[in-house]
């Protein structure tokens, strides 16, 4: 009985962990010298195993015209759902891949548009103690070539647990292809 009631604690305690929320705000440098943008977003994530996860997106993209400037002030909303699969290939370090499906709709190159993307990330992990780092490459072009949406962007996070429970952390990611852009985040994560 006692072996029972020590595996069923054993899962509810993985269960319980099972579900993230992240929200994150930032900042995107588009060397465009005509505007600033500020982003931010919130992500759910739900783990299956300890190698497959899901999860679903919501950003939203604010561009301001800064003072002298012509231009309109635009928002731009991005939805995305996904999956991933990670391995351990060593302990603390492991290897992702993520594919996504998406949808951006508002202001894109002037335009008022809606279009589908896909993305792929791949990339590494590492975790010692507290802290944890994440170096990856993501690939995302829309379904329809004609938006020139296409980039290829190098991803880097760090991240430190406050708590079993609480993550903090900050991204930086250098986006190139068809426009290019150096976005910044700070982020905090609650795990259920």
């Amino acid at each position: 009985m006692k072996k029972l009631l020590a595996i069923l604690a054993l899962t509810l305690t993985s269960v319980a962990f099972a579900d993230t929320v992240t929200i994150e705000a930032g900042g995107v440098d588009i060397n465009s010298g005509y505007a600033k943008q500020s982003a931010l977003g919130m992500a759910y994530k739900h783990d299956f195993t300890d190698m497959f996860a899901v999860d679903a997106s919501l950003a939203t993209l604010r561009t301001n015209t800064l003072a002298g400037q012509e231009g309109v002030d635009t928002t731009t909303v991005r939805s995305e759902i996904g999956g991933d699969v990670k391995y351990a290939v060593l302990p603390g370090i492991g290897i992702y891949n993520r594919l996504a499906l998406g949808n951006q709709s508002g202001s894109w190159r002037g335009v008022n548009s809606s279009f589908g993307y896909w993305a792929e990330e791949a990339g590494v992990t590492g975790q010692y103690k507290q802290f944890d780092a994440k170096l990856g490459y993501r690939w995302r072009n829309a379904f329809d070539d004609g938006y020139g949406f296409r980039t290829q962007t190098t991803r880097t996070g760090l991240g430190y647990s406050v708590t079993q429970a609480d993550r903090i952390g900050v991204s930086y990611d250098f986006i190139e292809g068809d426009y290019k852009a150096r976005q910044w985040g700070v982020n905090y994560t609650r795990s259920f």
